[in-house]
């Protein structure tokens, strides 16, 4: 029996697409008589407190208890805070561990007084800090580290030196570590040749057939062709104005685009705003944040799925599998030539893609229109898709961190 300590940042359930990555790699590792795992993580909210087991695996909230009680007291103290080591003397101990918040401090604790009930620790980012709490302990257990973002870029964007050294030091002290290829293509660039031996190259495990969830009716338009947009947008790095220019362009009462996901308004004027995500043009609706069941029902009762790619080329938006799994045609808008989703949707039969920024003219518009009248009521099986990213799934991902863990704790 092989004891696991999966280190991860939110509890389950979580939205992130992260963290519903790690909980399908844990669904397939569980599926083996010879795995045991608990989960070390972090409640965002009162459901995932509650949450004491997943799929078998004990979850341990502890660390993250205790370091909020702490820090809420220290809050509510105020210049009095010296009293929290006389009301709440763990806090001495958080003064003189040297880690730099007070979870770091419990989890470390913990982990310290368990150690011996467990033959190998994962843990995966993003956020960083799991990574670095399990490094501390590589002298003691095999540890394997799943990087899901080029680490060094993104630990300080001011100092990229500084980022090599600490995931350097990190990763000196793992048995193993698994990262997708493009994390890979630019960590190879930087990386130590005895770290380089540690990785194992995984896609991410996500093409799975979506869950048949009943769509409310009020999230989409009747006779309509209905483009779909499931996800985030990000100032600069996915942006929705090129889409929001076809579309006003396109100004046809038959074609209509349904967005639900979150966008930073910071960066936006209120003429911007309102015009369009305040459902004030007939063409776009603007139905804000879904829960991940209603994110599967929107996937699924799409006439087109609409994506846009990231502007970034080291990042690849798990999204597009998800996309993918539906089967649904899909409109790619991509803002870079080395677009990630450019080599996933070459492969796909149901695509478009179109640059960001290019001229809309006449011709652009109906090469648009007529893919999406011709592509409207057309589906990739799922037996197809799955045979064709196999790679991508969770059955695939988990076997290869299946075999790496073996490898590590015999």
């Amino acid at each position: 029996m092989v004891r696991i300590l999966y280190i991860v940042d939110e509890a389950y359930p979580t939205t992130s697409a992260n963290g519903r990555i790690v909980y399908r790699i844990i669904d397939e590792l569980i599926k083996h008589s010879d795995i045991k795992i608990t989960v070390l993580c972090r409640a965002r909210n009162q459901e995932q407190l509650h949450v004491k087991s997943f799929n078998g695996c004990k979850v341990i909230h502890t660390p993250a208890i205790n370091a909020t009680k702490a820090e809420g007291l220290r809050k509510k103290l105020g210049k009095l805070k010296w009293l929290r080591y006389l009301v709440f003397p763990r806090t001495i101990y958080y003064r003189f561990s040297g880690e730099r918040d007070y979870f770091m401090a419990e989890a470390k604790l913990w982990i310290k007084r368990h150690l011996n009930e467990f033959d190998v620790i994962v843990a995966n980012s993003m956020p960083f800090y799991p990574l670095e709490l399990a490094a501390k302990f590589g002298s003691r257990l095999p540890v394997l580290l799943y990087k899901m973002e080029p680490v060094a870029h993104y630990l300080d964007p001011n100092n990229f030196e500084l980022g090599k050294k600490i995931e350097n030091d990190w990763d000196n002290q793992a048995r193993a570590i698994v990262m997708e290829d493009l994390t890979y293509k630019f960590y190879k660039q930087y990386a130590s040749s005895d770290n380089l031996k540690k990785v194992t190259v995984a896609k991410y495990p996500c093409v799975i057939r979506p869950n048949e969830y009943p769509i409310i009716n009020e999230m989409l338009k009747k006779d309509v062709c209905n483009l779909v947009y499931v996800g985030k947008f990000y100032y600069k790095k996915r942006d929705p104005e090129f889409l929001f220019s076809l579309m006003d362009a396109i100004q046809d009462k038959a074609v209509h685009l349904t967005i639900a996901g979150s966008y930073s308004y910071a960066n936006l004027s209120k003429d911007y705003v309102d015009k369009y995500f305040t459902n004030r043009i007939p063409y776009i609706s603007y139905i804000g944040e879904v829960s991940s069941q209603q994110a599967d029902a929107l996937l699924l009762a799409a006439d087109i799925l609409v994506n846009i790619g990231n502007k970034v080329p080291d990042q690849m938006p798990s999204k597009i599998l998800n996309y993918i799994s539906a089967g649904k045609p899909i409109l790619n808008i991509y803002g870079i030539d080395d677009c990630p989703t450019l080599p996933y949707l070459e492969k796909y039969p149901l695509a478009l893609n179109i640059k960001d920024g290019e001229e809309i003219t006449n011709e652009l518009i109906d090469k648009i229109y007529q893919f999406v009248q011709l592509s409207k009521g057309k589906n990739v099986p799922f037996s197809m898709i799955e045979k064709q990213f196999e790679e991508c799934t969770p059955r695939y991902v988990g076997q290869q961190f299946y075999d790496i863990i073996k490898s590590i704790t015999e």
